[in-house]
């Protein structure tokens, strides 16, 4: 199995420049046949949605299970390797899953339908993720064009059928998340206005369809975490790698031959991690004596106030930080995906396609789930 840091590789290329492109239609797929099992309430430490490795041609398994007793629900989903999951906080039964250069599909877990953007029958690949606007009308989607240029789009939430498709300042973009409280979306840019290798996160108003901020930067920014309704936290990845590798991608290719572009890749270079605000404040949050953790750096995972979590897959590193400064490391072998329970007391990590828990009070390993098939991704559930 190609790992992620792999297939993340060529996405500072890929997603180079921003500009309007042609928007693709949606496929709307059969009802599945099956309905889902009765999962145990919610509890101290909330749900979680997981998606597991696929285990043939646009079949994967999400699992919804409870972080106390790790009993679980499984569902059959019709999607390949999902890179990452929006939950509706307004209706936790619908899900949004995104493959990488892939489809995405909007998934009901209480009738079992669906509908889903098939990117070998549309113009367009998804890039990864998407963030559900205040309202619950749209979803914002990271997409790369077919000409390879990466845009943001506003589809509508309901049949995922496009609407708009946001400012150039938006594109070059990974990953989109929503501010709490606000109608706004913070946006990962993987490239400057230019073209060049520098990065920003710019703050875009859904209501109004204008950018309210863009603050750059002289790395590209991979992942966001929201830290408040006017601030982010950006998590940066500088890579090398071989831009012929771009004529190899294809909507007329499965999602998991796109992935294999990644393959071979070369290494990552240590890159920092940022705050951002809309009133234009920024800064490092990172300094000199953390780049040796700071490589190939992938996952961000909130606890409360300012207080969070960073992965670095390339390190096999978890460090948690308490208002901008070092708290504690976290052996982390491979370290992907992050999510911190509800309570606050443990986090869990993709280790190697394993889940692995923590306690965030004596900084011990807890457990690892390693009777699992492989994971993928996962994301809080606590519906």
């Amino acid at each position: 199995m190609i790992e992620r840091r792999q297939f993340l590789e060529l996405t500072t290329l890929i997603l180079a420049q921003a500009a309007l492109g042609p928007i693709g239609c949606v496929t709307a797929l059969p009802t599945s046949p099956s309905a889902p099992k009765q999962t145990s309430a919610a509890s101290g430490k909330g749900r979680v949605a997981v998606c597991l490795a696929p285990h043939g041609s646009d079949k994967s398994r999400l699992r919804i299970f409870d972080w106390d007793d790790f009993k679980y629900t499984d569902v059959e989903i019709p999607i390949g390797f999902v890179h990452s999951i929006t939950v509706d906080k307004t209706d936790a039964n619908k899900l949004y899953l995104f493959e990488f250069f892939g489809s995405c599909l909007k998934f009901d877990l209480a009738t079992q339908d669906f509908s889903k953007v098939d990117h070998r029958r549309v113009k367009e690949m998804f890039s990864g993720h998407g963030a559900l606007s205040s309202s619950g009308e749209f979803i914002a989607t990271t997409e790369l064009t077919s000409d390879h240029r990466g845009v943001m789009t506003l589809r509508s939430a309901k049949d995922l059928k496009p609407v708009v498709v946001a400012p150039k300042e938006c594109g070059s973009s990974h990953q989109v998340v929503a501010l709490p409280g606000s109608k706004l979306l913070a946006v990962g840019n993987l490239r400057d206005l230019d073209g060049k290798e520098n990065g920003a996160i710019t703050f875009f108003d859904v209501e109004s369809r204008k950018v309210v901020n863009r603050l750059e930067f002289p790395y590209p920014v991979l992942h966001l975490m929201p830290l408040s309704s006017t601030e982010a936290i950006g998590l940066t990845k500088v890579s090398t790698f071989k831009s012929e590798r771009l004529a190899s991608l294809s909507t007329e290719h499965e999602n998991d031959m796109n992935r294999a572009v990644f393959a071979n890749s070369e290494s990552e270079k240590p890159s920092p991690l940022y705050y951002a605000s809309t009133d234009g404040k920024k800064r490092a949050i990172s300094n000199q004596s953390d780049l040796s953790i700071l490589l190939d750096n992938f996952g961000l995972a909130k606890i409360s106030g300012q207080r969070f979590l960073s992965g670095h897959h390339g390190s096999g590193k978890v460090i948690l930080w308490e208002n901008f400064e070092r708290k504690h490391v976290f052996d982390v072998p491979g370290a992907k995906s992050l999510l911190a329970s509800r309570d606050g007391t443990e986090f869990m990590a993709v280790s190697s396609n394993k889940l692995m828990v923590f306690s965030l009070e004596t900084f011990e390993r807890l457990r690892v789930v390693d009777d699992w098939p492989d994971v993928a991704t996962m994301a809080a559930y606590n519906g």
